[in-house]
């Protein structure tokens, strides 16, 4: 029987508004390696070199121009080979992305679902390579490296 699997772990840093870092920061253990940062990603991202910006349920509350700039900054705080990975619903692959854009054009000023060709592009405008899609419990999965 084989040994025990080494722990390979993380480092996390997560970034919210402020009321969720203060009602979020109690649960964290001082085993795990998390540390909560107070702020708004619209204006600026955490400074730092990462290996990987996971934005969940994120793109569809923002238009192009607010996503664009978010990749961009993005960008901007991934190391060499660093990737992004963003969990939202994508026009074209999932069958709720068309009924959850009417509630994002209903309740945000320029939110939507977005297609795979435009998460791309906006990527790519960004530096962004190797856009890939995947389904995962009925979201989609985009990820991309910085080039």
């Amino acid at each position: 029987m084989p040994g025990p699997l080494p722990a390979l772990g993380a480092s996390v840093v997560v970034l919210d508004l402020p009321a969720i870092v203060e009602s979020m920061s109690p649960t964290i253990t001082a085993a795990e390696d998390i540390r909560m940062v107070a702020g708004d990603f619209t204006a600026a991202l955490t400074t730092g070199s990462f290996d990987l910006v996971f934005l969940s349920s994120v793109t569809h509350i923002y238009g192009e121009a607010e996503n664009r700039e978010l990749f961009q900054r993005v960008a901007a705080v991934l190391g060499p080979g660093g990737r992004i990975a963003i969990a939202d619903f994508v026009r074209g692959k999932s069958p709720f992305a068309a009924l959850f854009a009417v509630n994002m054009l209903v309740n945000t000023e320029t939110g939507g679902t977005w297609t795979r060709e435009e998460y791309a592009a906006w990527l790519g405008g960004a530096g962004f390579g190797d856009v890939e899609v995947a389904d995962v419990a009925g979201r989609q999965i985009i990820t991309a490296a910085r080039a």
